[in-house]
């Protein structure tokens, strides 16, 4: 229940943020504890809970301070969405994983999907990117400052990568 009033609270900030500063989205939100407040005082005074509520209402009461973190730090998301949608490549070529013939095989895979990933997540193009890295063969003898050129945040990355 909490969690909805909270994802409730998170979206109408976002989508007035682009004409609120952060300090004015977070009085927002923390006038809007009284009520996050209310609530949790209600679920508290629920002596015997049935059914579902038995288990949802406990779970809700132990989670609050998590619950409540995006109220302390504006960069926080209430929702993982974006997260989730960043890892559903990977879940299902976990399930094609299963008929991998060797670990290494499966190994080799998920690191190909980290970089995939990690270059989306940094707005490259992922085949650039792949290519960038097999045409500068990084290896254990480069320094760490040649590595750090190859990460995705660098300059150089970004200049012959972008989408």
């Amino acid at each position: 229940m909490g969690y909805f009033l909270s994802y409730f609270l998170a979206k109408s900030s976002r989508a007035s943020k682009a004409e609120e500063s952060s300090t004015a989205a977070s009085t927002r939100f923390r006038s809007a504890m009284s009520s996050f407040k209310s609530l949790y005082t209600w679920l508290q005074s629920i002596f015997k809970p049935a059914g579902k509520l038995k288990k949802a209402i406990p779970h809700s009461l132990n989670q609050h301070e998590y619950l409540c973190t995006f109220l302390d730090y504006g960069e926080i998301e209430i929702s993982n969405n974006q997260v989730k949608n960043a890892i559903r490549p990977i879940v299902v070529g976990r399930k094609n994983w299963l008929f991998s013939d060797t670990q290494d095989g499966t190994d080799a895979s998920m690191k190909v999907f980290s970089l995939v990933e990690t270059a989306k997540a940094n707005g490259l193009d992922p085949q650039k990117y792949i290519g960038f890295l097999l045409e500068s063969r990084p290896n254990e003898e480069m320094t760490e400052e040649e590595l750090e050129q190859l990460a995705p945040g660098s300059t150089k990355v970004k200049a012959a990568c972008m989408k």
